[in-house]
């Protein structure tokens, strides 16, 4: 058979075979032989519906257009996006592979005969999950948009070659611009993507994969773009959307709370804690509480509503000084003891020391992205990816001097001071009170509480209290907690693993009664639920940052409103940021609640002083420092029968929040170490409606008074007013002894006696007057 007839024959069945490719039209290369794809302009009459971009031939699925091809932008609104074949599933990305991966061969100028290189670009987050939202642009080499469909899997041909702009962008997130470079040949080095020269930081990571295009083989390639948060940690646990959230206030209401979900628990509670004591009350009734027995209020402590439920119960308590030394028992008690050595029950304990000590560097790892992109998305398990950048988290490494006391003396300080609980792998509390006698108060801070008492007081002196005869055995506290129901709790669960693991591991006391669990995959998202992130300090081995991270980018991200109430104030790691912060936005506002600080015998007393005299003298219009106190009168007898009483409030917070969108609440301080090595629990939620709401119930339990909706400016002038008039009232009452006559004490109390709210200014005097000033920032312990 001569050359022409198999020619002919080999054209023929060309034809055939590949009638259903995309455009359906073939032309032959003048040299020959060669079949090529011809690309439908997008004003090309083909006869064919409009809808039908592929021409009848294999189906990549519609994008959020419902499959019009886009002129190289696309900007996917929340409740559009992933409507697509491409959609994400509940476990990923979930999209065809072997498919014809553009369906709308857009990528060659008009008339072009040349078959594309198939291209997919993947809008992501930083965990290489799915942008629920976000805003695409490609342009060709010769500046013209380079068409495409789908979001958040975007699917295209590319025919020039040159370079190809790419810039992805979504809500609070940085944004991501890449260069492609596409040289026109059919292998997988033909494309290369990086990000151009001081471009932010992102995910980008590039694989090459052969596919099946009617019967044609060709080299695909998939861009993953990742976009780093501007609040949640990089480092982190993915934020988990669909988590229901509330926070909870003061110990009261915190406590009934858990007290109520435990007594649901029917599997699994895992607590962690600071401090440890089996007859913490959770319940205290008001009316009753002075005349409930000792029995009667021990069926309301912790130890006893946990041995009443059928849930196996996992205990992490903090140690000092030590893993099992000579202090172990100096955080718990002899009835935890006598559980843990008891492998018949289903109480397991064990404790844990921080034994951070020396010199040592803290450092944010890098993220590498792929590793991320093969765990979440379907297809990409089994590919290999071009080398990349790992993703940093834009914060200095920091070298820990924990010999900065004078004579470089080395003592193990830190701890494990994480304050969590999780409930059936679907509920989880995290915040700042320890299973401690002291971290239980009403949100009236009432300075006169019978409840605020230890276990043992008797009821004779309880009575003593409800007559204002003696004060309480503990005085007023503030401090929060955050209890959440969703995917969030594996997180805080997997936090406490960690640790166990750990332990079971180094044969830690206790631990041949203690047995390891699987962590839970997270449990489907609540409707009308928020975005929370479990973040934590973990120190070696663990070398987990992500508090500081998180933080870190919060406050970078700060526009209007900086909201700390917190145990301390002590942390140039955070307040150099936002010192920074501050100078570059001229309208930031800087609110912080704490405590004062003695001078004679508070090691952190300098720093705290150092950190306040930075803002009040470069910033006094726009920073406002504050305390709290609680007040009542009692009468007495003879002159000036009717006394005041100021008790200072310890805040015991641990809040952060920025701009009414962010907020950061735990059991980490506002001090270096906290951020640094000691080991604490922190859940990050970003949602305005509940930050903002969260934020005005916490200013209207200070002010005693309902917050409106008023800008950051006017809620500082408005906490001023309220501290200059309190401070007044505290004067007055100096000035009298602090005793006043109000005839038989019946009088009602002239207003110039009486405070309203807690709120009370709050100054620091010269560094240099603090008894202990060669204490390093890092070492500052209590």
């Amino acid at each position: 058979m001569s050359r022409l007839v198999l020619l002919m024959l080999a054209l023929l069945a060309a034809v055939f075979a590949c009638a259903d490719e995309p455009g359906g039209d073939f032309a032959e290369d003048a040299a020959g032989s060669d079949v090529r794809l011809h690309i439908i302009d997008p004003g090309e009459d083909t006869g064919k519906d409009p809808g039908d971009q592929d021409g009848g031939g294999a189906d990549a699925g519609p994008g959020p257009d419902g499959g019009t091809r886009d002129e190289g932008t696309m900007d996917v609104p929340a409740e559009d996006a992933g409507d697509g074949a491409d959609a994400p599933s509940d476990s990923g990305i979930s999209g065809d592979s072997g498919t014809d991966a553009g369906t709308d061969g857009g990528g060659g100028d008009a008339g072009s005969t040349e078959v594309g290189a198939p291209v997919e670009i993947y809008a992501l987050d930083i965990w290489a999950r799915p942008l629920a939202a976000g805003k695409l642009t490609v342009t060709r080499p010769d500046g013209a948009p380079q068409a495409f469909s789908g979001f958040p899997i975007a699917s295209m041909d590319l025919v020039t070659a040159g370079k190809y702009s790419v810039t992805l962008e979504s809500e609070h997130h940085d944004g991501a611009s890449i260069e492609i470079s596409y040289d026109g040949a059919d292998s997988p080095s033909a494309l290369h993507a990086a990000a151009p020269a001081g471009a932010a930081a992102f995910g980008l990571s590039v694989s090459h994969d052969r596919r099946d295009r009617g019967g044609i083989r060709k080299w695909a390639h998939t861009v993953y773009v990742g976009l780093k948060h501007h609040y949640f940690a990089t480092s982190g646990r993915p934020p988990r959307e669909g988590t229901r959230a509330e926070l909870l206030m003061d110990g009261e209401e915190a406590w009934q709370r858990v007290h109520e979900r435990l007594l649901s628990a029917r599997e699994e509670v895992m607590l962690a804690t600071w401090w440890w004591q089996s007859d913490f009350e959770l319940e205290r009734p008001w009316a009753a509480h002075a005349q409930m027995t000792a029995d009667e209020r021990r069926e309301n402590t912790i130890l006893w509503v946990l041995m009443s439920i059928p849930a196996r119960i996992r205990l992490l308590v903090g140690q000092f000084w030590g893993q099992d030394g000579m202090l172990k028992w100096l955080t718990a008690d002899p009835e935890l003891k006598a559980l843990a050595e008891d492998p018949r029950d289903s109480f397991e304990f064990m404790g844990q020391a921080n034994e951070s000590e020396g010199v040592f560097e803290v450092a944010v790892p890098p993220v590498r992205f792929s590793a991320r992109v093969k765990e979440s998305v379907a297809q990409a398990a089994s590919r290999s990816f071009d080398a990349e950048e790992p993703v940093g988290p834009g914060i200095d490494p920091y070298t820990v001097d924990m010999t900065d006391f004078p004579g470089g003396l080395s003592v193990q300080i830190a701890s494990f001071h994480q304050k969590f609980l999780t409930i059936d792998g679907r509920e989880a509390f995290v915040g700042g009170m320890n299973v401690k006698s002291t971290d239980w108060d009403s949100i009236a801070h009432l300075v006169y509480d019978h409840r605020r008492m230890e276990f043992e007081t008797d009821n004779a002196a309880r009575q003593e209290v409800i007559d204002k005869a003696r004060e309480p055995d503990l005085g007023p506290r503030k401090d929060y907690m955050l209890f959440m129901q969703g995917p969030v709790a594996a997180d805080v669960i997997d936090v406490f693993h960690r640790r166990w693991k750990y332990l079971l591991d180094s044969g830690a006391e206790f631990a041949q009664y203690s047995t390891d669990f699987l962590v839970p995959a997270p449990s489907a998202e609540t409707p009308g639920g928020v975005a929370v992130q479990m973040t934590a300090t973990l120190p070696s081995p663990f070398d987990e940052n992500s508090i500081w991270e998180s933080q870190v980018s919060a406050v970078r991200h700060a526009n209007s409103l900086i909201f700390i109430e917190d145990q301390y104030f002590r942390a140039p790691l955070l307040f150099d940021e936002m010192a920074a912060r501050m100078r570059d936005v001229p309208g930031l506002v800087l609110i912080v609640i704490t405590k004062p600080v003695s001078e004679w015998t508070d090691p952190g007393c300098r720093w705290t002083a150092e950190s306040h005299l930075k803002f009040v003298s470069e910033f006094p219009d726009r920073y406002l420092m504050l305390q709290l106190r609680s007040f009542d009168t009692v009468v007495t007898w003879g002159v000036d029968e009717t006394e005041s009483r100021f008790a200072d409030m310890d805040v015991h917070s641990k809040m952060l929040i920025v701009d009414d969108l962010y907020m950061s609440v735990g059991s980490c301080n506002k001090n270096n170490r906290g951020l640094l090595y000691e080991g604490e629990a922190n859940v990050s939620v970003v949602d305005a409606a509940f930050v903002t709401a969260a934020r005005k119930r916490i200013v209207s339990n200070l002010l005693d008074s309902t917050v409106p909706d008023e800008t950051p400016q006017a809620m500082l002038a408005r906490l001023r007013a309220a501290a200059e008039w309190n401070d007044t009232v505290h004067a007055n009452w100096e000035a009298e002894g602090f005793d006043i006559d109000l005839g038989d004490g019946t009088d009602p109390l002239p207003v110039e006696y009486a405070p309203v709210g807690f709120a009370y200014s709050l100054d620091f005097r010269d560094p240099a007057e603090c008894l202990i000033e060669d204490i390093g920032p890092d070492v500052t312990f209590w």
